[in-house]
């Protein structure tokens, strides 16, 4: 039944592998193998509050955790803002991995969100109106470095 979860969350079924999932960890709460791959329905799913319980809860039933769980909880705790776990986490995957520069990069990201949050700015959003906007749907807007100039994504159909 883990082959057929593993097979149905890569095929995108992640509803009927959730349930035989669901299913497993009740007979088996310690499996840490089926504890990964909840977690990563959850994260593909975008919850990464319960991707982050999940991984964690697979890394705290093995004394050795395997490296992609390591890496999958640091990304977890990266959305969530949880910056400082998410480097210690990823410090400890580091060694583990080829692809140092991808999670120096993540380390780095971390960082600079904990710099960041510690200096938080008070932002007030402004609806310019339609001098500027349409009846399309607009998003992603952002402002250049001089103020002067705003720029946002258009959905115009096309």
């Amino acid at each position: 039944l883990q082959k057929k979860a593993e097979y149905l969350f890569r095929t995108g079924q992640t509803k009927e592998a959730y349930s035989i999932l669901a299913g497993l960890l009740k007979k088996e709460p310690d499996n840490r193998l089926i504890l990964k791959l909840l977690g990563d329905i959850y994260f593909k799913e975008g919850n990464y509050r319960l991707s982050t319980l999940i991984y964690q809860q697979a890394v705290e039933k093995s004394a050795n955790p395997a490296p992609p769980v390591l890496l999958s909880l640091g990304e977890s705790l990266h959305r969530i803002h949880h910056f400082e776990e998410a480097v210690e986490v990823l410090s400890q995957y580091l060694p583990l991995t080829r692809n140092k520069a991808m999670v120096q990069n993540l380390i780095r990201q971390c960082e600079k969100g904990k710099e960041l949050m510690a200096m938080p700015l008070e932002v007030k959003f402004i609806n310019p109106g339609e001098k500027i906007f349409s009846p399309l749907p607009e998003y992603q807007p952002f402002v250049s470095a001089d103020y002067q100039q705003m720029f946002f994504t258009r959905n115009s159909g096309d």
